[in-house]
């Protein structure tokens, strides 16, 4: 997979007007990166990172689709917490003591009807 840097110095330019050439267009690409977003490589800051963790909805889904399983998280789990009306905001979405209880339990519950036990 490329990434920008490349797809930026092998960009078309109209035919009927002339070309950069290597050097200017690296010169623009130095400017985009370091310039206009302010990215300084001697002291880079990721910003603030916040684990997000899956809501009730995209762990039954996940679960539906990996195990085949339709694990009722509705039921098993405590209602998601809510930011600006959304329930997958990864700020918002906490893993509490109470929370990881329920994924271990769902874990085990998961497992044991996923795997057989009893060969057939």
């Amino acid at each position: 997979m490329e990434g920008s840097e490349e797809r930026a110095l092998r960009a078309d330019a109209p035919q009927k007007k002339a070309r950069p050439d290597d050097r200017e267009k690296q010169r623009l690409f130095t400017w985009i990166k370091y310039g206009a977003f302010g990215i300084d490589p001697a002291n880079p800051d990721p910003g603030r990172l916040s684990i997000r963790r899956l809501n009730r909805a995209e762990y039954r889904n996940t679960i539906r689709a990996l195990t085949g399983i339709d694990f009722n998280t509705t039921e098993e789990f405590p209602p998601d917490d809510t930011g600006y009306g959304f329930d997958t905001i990864g700020d918002v979405l906490t893993v509490s003591p109470m929370l990881l209880e329920k994924y271990m339990q769902a874990a085990d519950v998961i497992l044991n009807s996923a795997v057989p036990t009893v060969p057939k």
